[in-house]
């Protein structure tokens, strides 16, 4: 009964609202405000954190609108996070010169507040300074691809860059502890590189890199092969259909190959690389020596490099380096390898003679610098390098050059001054150190046993070298380096083979090395220009079939610390090669007067140094033609490399 009366009382009620509200045919009220759901924002969170070390601007990314980030400092965008967003922080737009990395976490899932505390730390890398010039005349290479390769956990890792009109490249690295190896090969030029180690403090390191141009370009047809000759010595014998491009397809149309022998002996610079070897099992470095070397590249009809494809071979013909000892019967094969900086083994070659050139003949699956080298034992010369004042010389560059063989190898000074340098047992070399400029080259006959070196190199500011090297004929060219004072009091000087040393006021002048068997080098070491004057080299041609601009000679001049080379003049040459005066003003002041000349041997015998007491001692030019026998110096006058080089180099 109460829950029926209820239920009757409700439709009442429900009866009288509805006719209260005018039923169901009523209409809204249009002055009324319509309802609307309400509208929930939602929750913005912002971002902030630090930047040290940016020099330029970077880039933040992973935010609904990138960020730039200008200037260290702290740094906060409001309002840039929704809540629930996933947020991946990561940096774009890097400066080239820097490394900069996100130091703090990066990733933040359903965000529900303010990212806070971001830390973005840069750093500048390492700056590798390197320029390119012509080795036989100094001249910069321009446009030019420079690479810097290295070992990383990962893998090699490379960076490239050209040169600029003066020669110059410049590469970023990150700053490492390492090896790192620097090559470049230039239209009409051979490879090269050369290996530099990095310390994380290594802030700015320049090297310089001077390549050899070609001996020959031949062309061939890659459907046929065939033998490619240099001066008629065949030094590379390819088959038919051997060559892939980059894709690996097979290659059918011309090539044209750029083929250049590298003989060593007159320069070990010439060979890329250190000299250097390591063991795949141990990891050992070892240090060889060269028997002769040659580089051959590929080129498909529109430049682009060709090489040998799988399972193919070729092979090669070095023509033998005019070495003090004698070749061997077979020696070991070695690739240079650009990515490491060491010379890997592969396979051997055989003594054999070819038109009258010995060579060593083998076989090679691919195309590189390819070198007959052995490994040679080891004892080591230690020592120390000190300034003029005799401080201790941190980081100087301590070197060894063979002078009968053919090899170099390298070390560093450490905060003592002091280094441990290899050499080869029971040989002569060159000892001698450069931090930016030049000791005085030491000649040290070397046993079976370490050598501790009694005197420190030492490396002055102010102190200068001229360097002369030439081929295997003519085989003797002389330094000639003279002058007159300005000061009446001070007598005039004469430094050459029969009077090594002089003392000009406070500079003192030597004749380190005087070679008289071909090749070189003759070094002259100047302490300093104290005495206001001027000081002329000049190149004399002693003894030789051969004349000096085929040979051909070179002169590199070391004045404090700027290097320049000299090459021999166009035209017919003379027996005196004027090369160059050093004008030293009466306020200090040094300059080069190039003069590069052909001149009579009056010239080169000093004719305007008045002291009767010097006897030049001139002969003239030797006539006995020199022979080429196994167990002895294989090349000869007209080998493969002086016939190629006798007018190549200097035509400009």
């Amino acid at each position: 009964m109460f829950n029926k009366s209820i239920s009757g009382l409700t439709l009442l009620i429900t009866a009288l609202t509805l006719g209260a509200c005018g039923g169901s045919n009523s209409k809204v009220d249009p002055n009324l405000d319509p309802v609307v759901d309400p509208v929930i924002e939602p929750q913005v969170f912002d971002v902030s954190g630090s930047v040290t070390g940016l020099n330029g601007s970077v880039q933040l990314n992973g935010l609904s609108t990138n960020k730039e980030l200008t200037e260290d400092g702290n740094f906060e965008f409001p309002a840039t996070v929704e809540e629930g967003e996933n947020v991946e922080l990561s940096l774009s737009n890097i400066p080239v010169e820097q490394d900069c990395a996100i130091t703090s976490d990066t990733t933040f899932n359903a965000v529900a507040a303010d990212i806070s505390n971001v830390v973005i730390t840069c750093s500048n890398k390492t700056v590798l300074k390197v320029t390119l010039s012509n080795y036989f005349t100094g001249v910069s290479l321009a446009d030019v691809n420079v690479t810097a390769g290295w070992t990383a956990e990962d893998g090699v890792t490379t960076q490239t860059a050209q040169t600029d009109d003066n020669g110059e490249a410049i590469i970023y690295v990150s700053p490492m502890e390492g090896r790192v190896t620097l090559s470049a090969s230039g239209q009409g030029f051979s490879a090269q590189s050369r290996s530099i180690d990095l310390t994380a403090e290594s802030v700015e390191v320049e090297s310089e890199l001077r390549l050899q141009p070609i001996n020959a370009v031949v062309n061939f047809s890659a459907a046929t092969g065939g033998d490619l000759d240099v001066e008629n010595v065949d030094v590379v014998t390819v088959a038919a259909n051997a060559f892939v491009d980059a894709d690996g397809n097979v290659y059918s149309g011309e090539i044209a190959s750029e083929i250049t022998i590298i003989d060593p002996t007159r320069d070990p610079a010439l060979m890329p690389g250190e000299y250097q070897t390591r063991s795949t099992d141990s990891g050992e470095v070892a240090q060889i020596e060269s028997f002769g070397a040659i580089n051959v590249e590929f080129f498909d009809a529109a430049g682009n490099e060709l090489n040998l494809g799988e399972g193919q071979t070729a092979t090669i013909r070095i023509p033998v380096a005019a070495v003090n000892s004698a070749p061997p019967a077979t020696i070991p094969l070695y690739f240079f390898d650009e990515a490491t900086g060491f010379w890997v083994e592969d396979g051997e070659a055989v003594l054999v003679e070819r038109e009258g050139v010995w060579v060593y003949e083998g076989t090679v699956s691919h195309f590189t610098v390819w070198n007959a080298d052995r490994i040679y034992e080891t004892v080591y010369i230690q020592g120390c390098v000190e300034d003029a004042n005799g401080a201790a010389v941190v980081g100087a560059a301590v070197s060894t050059r063979g002078f009968d063989y053919i090899g170099t190898a390298s070390a560093v000074s450490n905060e003592q001054g002091l280094f441990s340098v290899p050499v080869k047992i029971n040989s002569t070399a060159f000892l001698t150190a450069i931090n930016g400029v030049q000791s005085r080259t030491l000649t040290i006959d070397v046993g079976d046993a370490d050598i501790a070196q009694a005197d420190c190199l030492v490396v002055d500011v102010a102190s200068s070298t001229i360097t002369l090297s030439w081929g295997e004929d003519p085989d003797d060219l002389d330094s000639h380096f003279f002058g007159v004072a300005d000061d009446a009091l001070i007598d005039d000087f004469h430094v050459y083979y029969s009077q090594k040393d002089a003392v000009m006021g406070d500079s003192y002048i030597y004749l380190d090395v005087d070679d008289t068997s071909s090749f070189g080098p003759e070094v002259v070491s100047i302490s300093s220009f104290t005495v206001p004057g001027t000081y002329r080299y000049a190149v004399h041609h002693y003894s030789g079939l051969s004349d000096i601009a085929a040979s051909p000679a070179r002169v590199e001049l070391n004045l404090n610390g700027v290097e320049t080379i000299y090459a021999p003049p166009a035209g017919e040459p003379s027996l005196c090669w004027a090369v160059f005066d050093i004008v030293v003003a009466s306020n200090g002041a040094i300059s080069v007067n190039t003069i590069n000349t052909w001149e009579s041997e009056d010239y080169c015998e000093d004719e305007f140094v008045d002291d009767d007491s010097i006897d030049d001692g001139f002969d003239s030019l030797q006539t006995a033609q020199k022979t080429s026998v196994p167990g002895g110096k294989l090349s000869k006058p007209g080998s493969v490399l002086q016939q190629s080089i006798s007018t190549k180099y200097y035509a400009n």
